[in-house]
């Protein structure tokens, strides 16, 4: 089930952008987003209730994220772009961050992080009340703290990974790699598990 909701997550994202195009509502993207956030909140509580955490489904979770909140930013540039003009200094810290954040991983691990750690999921509810602001409210300035939010995790995360000697999954923070209480999970040939949550 968590990884049907991640993959669900994954594939109606870019729909966003559709319904902006098509429907021009900000009531229709934000009603698609709060479908699409809840399936982030309950896919990793399920995933631990049931015992099926696994790095496959964390990097599934991360890049249905990615994918979601990507796809939001289209669908705001669509609806709401005059208004994001103020914003876009903070709109680009958060994504060149997290390029740099993906890219770093990507050249040490070979995967995306999948930290999930917990500034991410304090900014995630963040962008999701700034596109709730913006798209029903006509108010840019929740995206700055929101945009702000994703840059300081993001950074975190890169953080993260210098400190890292192999891929990990769930890591609270970088405190937490600092105290030696991550534990970096890899199958039997040393690479991390492939096997899905």
């Amino acid at each position: 089930m968590p990884n049907v909701l991640s993959r669900l997550r994954l594939v109606l994202s870019p729909a966003l952008v559709l319904l902006a195009l098509v429907t021009e509502s900000g009531r229709v993207v934000v009603g698609l987003l709060l479908v699409l956030q809840v399936t982030d909140w309950v896919d990793g509580p399920i995933a631990r209730r049931q015992g099926t955490e696994s790095p496959g489904g964390a990097r599934m979770d991360s890049l249905a994220d990615s994918t979601m909140f990507g796809s939001l930013l289209g669908a705001l540039v669509v609806l709401q772009g005059p208004l994001l003009l103020g914003a876009w200094p903070w709109i680009g810290a958060a994504c060149v961050s997290y390029a740099v954040s993906a890219g770093y991983a990507l050249a040490r691990f070979g995967s995306l992080p999948t930290y999930h750690q917990w500034s991410a999921k304090v900014s995630g509810p963040l962008a999701l009340i700034a596109a709730v602001a913006i798209l029903l409210m006509g108010e840019p300035w929740p995206l700055k703290v929101a945009a702000a939010a994703v840059t300081l995790a993001n950074l975190e995360a890169i953080a993260i990974t210098r400190r890292l000697d192999g891929p990990a999954t769930d890591v609270p923070s970088v405190f937490a790699v600092e105290r030696g209480t991550v534990a970096e999970r890899r199958g039997s040939s040393g690479r991390a598990s492939e096997e899905l949550r």
